[in-house]
C-alpha cells in the first residue's frame, strides 16, 4: 500500500531529482528536497522524516562524509546512499560511513520502491539529538597531543563565541553570517568537525525557515556543552 512517510532527498542534479521525486510520490510518500550538502544537513537535523536519500557527489560536499557527520551528530533515521559508482568498494565505504543501504544509478524502479517500503515503514520521526559517546574529542589531539593547550583555549572561548553568534542573529544578520563562517573554520581547525557541519547548515536557505534555525542552534549549544564536559574530564584525568 501507499507509504505514509516523508522522504528527504539530497540530490543536486535537477533531472535526477525530478525523476526520483516522481518515484517517491508514486509510492504514496511525501518528498523534501535539498540540492547541496549544507541544505541536506539542515533538513535532516530539523525535519521529521522516515528516510534520507543521499547522493554521493554533491557540489559542496562528499555525500559519504555527510553521512558520517549526521551519525556523529546523533541522526538515527535510515539513510540510503545513491551513486553512479556501483563498485564494491563504494558499497563498503557507504556502510562504514553509517548508511543502511546503497543504490546504484540509474535506479531500478522496482528495487527502489521495495527499498522505500522496507526502510520507511516506521513513518516520520524527528531525528535523534544524542551525540554518541567519544565523538566530541578533538581530532587535532589525535594528530598532535602537544596541542592540548591550544584546544583547551578554544574550548574555553567556545561559550563566548556562541553567545556572540546568537546575539547577532536578529540585530546584525551580516555579522551573524560572518560569525557562522568563522565558527565553521574554527571547528575544522581545532578538530571539531561537528561544529563546522552545524555552522554550515545554519547558513543554508533551508535553515532560514522557522523553527529550523532554533533547532540547529539548540544542537550547537548542546554540542558545545559536550565538548566542554569532555575537555574538563580530560583535564581531570591528567591531574596528579
Amino acid at each position: 500500500g501507499p507509504i505514509d512517510a516523508t522522504v528527504l532527498l539530497v540530490e543536486d542534479n535537477a533531472d535526477n531529482r525530478r525523476l526520483m521525486t516522481r518515484f517517491i510520490e508514486a509510492a504514496g510518500a511525501r518528498v523534501l528536497t535539498a540540492v547541496d550538502g549544507r541544505g541536506g544537513i539542515a533538513l535532516a537535523l530539523t525535519c521529521p522524516h522516515a528516510l534520507l536519500l543521499m547522493d554521493v557527489q554533491l557540489p559542496d560536499a562528499d555525500g559519504l562524509a555527510l553521512v558520517r557527520d549526521l551519525r556523529a551528530l546523533g541522526h538515527d533515521r535510515p539513510i540510503v546512499v545513491l551513486s553512479a559508482d556501483a563498485a564494491r568498494d563504494t558499497h563498503r565505504r557507504a556502510r562504514l560511513a553509517g548508511a543502511d543501504a546503497f543504490l546504484a544509478k540509474p535506479l531500478d524502479r522496482l528495487e527502489f520502491a521495495a527499498l522505500l517500503h522496507r526502510l520507511a515503514v516506521e513513518g516520520d520521526r524527528a531525528p535523534g539529538h544524542e551525540v554518541p559517546p567519544a565523538r566530541v574529542r578533538s581530532a587535532l589531539l589525535d594528530e598532535d597531543p602537544s596541542l592540548i593547550d591550544m584546544v583547551e583555549y578554544f574550548v574555553h572561548r567556545l561559550p563566548g563565541l556562541l553567545a556572540e553568534l546568537e546575539s547577532s542573529r536578529e540585530s546584525a544578520p551580516e555579522d551573524f553570517r560572518r560569525r557562522l563562517h568563522d565558527l565553521k573554520s574554527l571547528g575544522g581547525s581545532y578538530g571539531y568537525p561537528q561544529l563546522s557541519v552545524l555552522a554550515d547548515a545554519l547558513s543554508a536557505p533551508e535553515a532560514q525557515v522557522p523553527p529550523a534555525a532554533d533547532l540547529l542552534l539548540e544542537r550547537l549549544r548542546n554540542l558545545a556543552v559536550r565538548i566542554h564536559d569532555d575537555a574538563v574530564a580530560g583535564l581531570a584525568q591528567r591531574a596528579p
